[in-house]
């Protein structure tokens, strides 16, 4: 990363995976760290398809339609 504006992407998006980790219908965020080069970010494994396609098959509505979806819910828990 080699711009202030990414960083500060990158640890805004930390933030909010810790904010949201508690959420029971989210993979579980353990932790972050960074080196000189890069930022990792330690997550649940969820042994599945892609999220889009797993919801979008069960749903049956199409990518756009979940996306939206998953906006509203994720919105919803900061109300």
């Amino acid at each position: 990363m080699t711009s202030a504006i990414a960083i500060e992407d990158v640890r805004r998006e930390v933030k909010m995976l810790k904010a949201l980790s508690g959420h029971k219908n989210l993979v579980k965020f353990y932790d972050a760290f960074e080196d000189v080069n890069n930022v990792y970010i330690v997550m649940e494994y969820v042994q599945t398809k892609q999220l889009l396609t797993f919801l979008s098959v069960q749903l049956g509505l199409y990518s756009y339609s979940v996306h939206f979806l998953i906006y509203v819910h994720t919105l919803s828990y900061w109300l």
